[in-house]
């Protein structure tokens, strides 16, 4: 069966990248691509058409859950008026002066420890609605908006595949070792592996099916567990290519430092790459978990379920038992 060929399109901004880097890149993406599209005939299905890949010096931002600090804030008010002695109003007001101090739409390691402790102490809810209030305080903790830079992005209106480079540049740059020009490089190669999972996804869920682009883009179709879904596979894959290659360079390694370290401190939906962290706990890919979601997502496709994305995230969540499942 023939090969999926590559097309690349690039207009470089004042970055010290090369046509020598480039085709670097390029034996590099044949590389990913080989391993991404060993899932597809992994499932029995057909080799997909690799997607266009542009490089671009745009900035474009997502912005990720759905609560912003101040409704949080809004609740934890009505929870002090509503239960004015109640257990949990000094650790809710702890709580209110530890999101004051933070920086609009982000997280620390301080606010995640103080909602574990709210949730260690549950049972000491004296009344029903009480402890109803603390867990929707809780989920929306969980679920708070943020907005990123993008280092990539999937569009498969027209199957292509965009990689951000000043973006990437500047994330990139902060690793410790390695000149400018390599850390891009491997930025965009890994970048880039992240991409190609998703059009996996996408070639997945449409190939002999009609129903699959509805099922793809439908608001009804559990936005929150689709991006869990997605992007959590999409990470998996990332991570797991990074390790592959920490023989190679330490920017693999100092990468892969940062998923770990982000992994351990998002909750997830929130933050839907999180998710990525069922699949490499203990530091190890585990190549069968997604598999399962995979097949999971793709059975309920074939019946043109609506509900496939959360029937897939169920498979998601049954593998970590300390996950918080989505409300």
């Amino acid at each position: 069966m023939k090969h999926s060929k590559i097309k690349y399109h690039y207009e470089f901004p004042n970055l010290p990248i090369t046509d020598n880097d480039i085709q670097e890149l390029y034996v590099k993406m044949t590389n990913i691509l080989w391993e991404a599209e060993s899932y597809i005939l992994e499932l029995n299905h057909q080799r997909m058409d690799l997607p266009d890949i542009f490089i671009s010096d745009d900035v474009v931002t997502k912005t990720y859950g759905k609560y912003t600090y101040k409704a949080i804030l809004k609740e934890i008010g009505k929870f002090h008026v509503a239960f004015p002695y109640s257990y949990f109003n000094g650790m809710l007001e702890k709580l209110s002066s530890t999101i004051k101090r933070m920086p609009k739409e982000s997280s620390t390691d301080i606010l995640k420890e103080l909602v574990e402790c709210i949730e260690s102490k549950l049972d000491h809810a004296e009344l029903k609605e009480e402890r109803a209030s603390i867990e929707k305080i809780i989920s929306m903790l969980k679920n708070t908006k943020r907005t990123v830079q993008l280092l990539g992005a999937y569009y498969h209106q027209n199957n292509r595949i965009v990689l951000y480079i000043n973006t990437i540049g500047d994330y990139f740059e902060k690793a410790p070792t390695g000149d400018l020009a390599t850390k891009i490089k491997i930025g965009l190669e890994i970048v880039l592996a992240h991409e190609i999972f998703h059009a996996v996804q996408y070639h997945l869920m449409i190939d002999g099916n009609k129903t699959g682009e509805y099922l793809w883009t439908h608001p009804y179709c559990d936005k929150d567990y689709r991006d869990c879904v997605l992007e959590g596979l999409a990470r998996w894959f990332e991570y797991s290519w990074c390790e592959q290659a920490l023989s190679t360079n330490t920017i693999y390694q100092w990468h892969k430092d940062q998923l770990d370290d982000e992994l351990h401190t998002y909750y997830y939906p929130g933050w839907a790459y999180a998710a990525a962290k069922v699949f490499v706990r203990r530091g190890i890919p585990l190549r069968h978990e997604p598999m399962m979601v995979l097949e999971t997502l793709l059975e309920a496709v074939s019946r043109g379920d609506r509900y496939c994305w959360r029937k897939a995230y169920d498979v998601l969540e049954s593998f970590d038992y300390h996950n918080q499942r989505l409300p």
